[in-house]
């Protein structure tokens, strides 16, 4: 059953002899729904028919123009490919007794150059974190014991970030089990990938509108 549906009062779907069923506007619909249901009056068996016919081809409607729009069935799949991925990635660093936040973190400062340890803002740049952010999730995984803070020789009001050997023992284990479930996965999300791409394509060389 619909959601709405289930607010409407519970009565017999069947009308007496001689009652007719007609088709009324959405309006009408929405005021007498609100007004009927909220006042003593009890809603006869014609008027909930009436209501819950109008009611479910506006719903109807909706999900037919919702359908209409442009290449939004690409757009939906690569959504779920990129949302399959993150919920592996969360439930894989979980089980490995990390938040996936620290994770990324991990990744963020071991994909760094070689020779340089991350700074704050990198970090807040590289995770789209606010500075304050960053540093929270730093200091939590400082706590975890998974990467270290040192204040840089050069300019001490910048603080840089390194991993420690736990930390550089769970990223290796997480990256190699990211690497499995993409080389299983991977080709559907490069097909959603692609597809979106073609999408796109077809849409500009149309002249369709964005």
């Amino acid at each position: 059953m619909l959601p709405f549906l289930r607010e409407l009062p519970r009565a017999p779907l069947s009308i007496g002899q001689g009652e007719s069923v007609a088709f009324v506007s959405s309006e009408w619909v929405e005021t007498n729904l609100r007004s009927d249901l909220q006042s003593t009056r009890s809603v006869t068996q014609t008027e909930y028919v009436v209501l819950r016919y109008n009611l479910c081809m506006r719903s109807v409607e909706r999900s037919r123009r919702a359908r209409s729009i442009p290449k939004l069935k690409e757009l939906a799949n690569l959504r779920y490919q990129i949302r399959s991925f993150l919920s592996f990635s969360e439930t894989s660093s979980e089980t490995c007794g990390v938040p996936a936040q620290q994770y990324q973190l991990l990744q963020v400062i071991g994909s760094g150059p070689e020779g340089e340890c991350a700074s704050i803002t990198n970090v807040a740049e590289r995770m789209l974190l606010r500075h304050n952010s960053a540093v929270e999730l730093v200091d939590r995984a400082q706590k975890a014991g998974l990467v270290q803070r040192s204040i840089d020789a050069m300019d001490h009001r910048r603080s840089l970030v390194e991993l420690t050997s736990k930390g550089e023992t769970v990223l290796g284990k997480l990256t190699g089990e990211h690497l499995k479930y993409l080389k299983s996965h991977g080709a559907e999300l490069i097909c959603a990938i692609e597809q979106v791409r073609a999408a796109a394509g077809e849409r500009i060389e149309t002249g369709e509108s964005r």
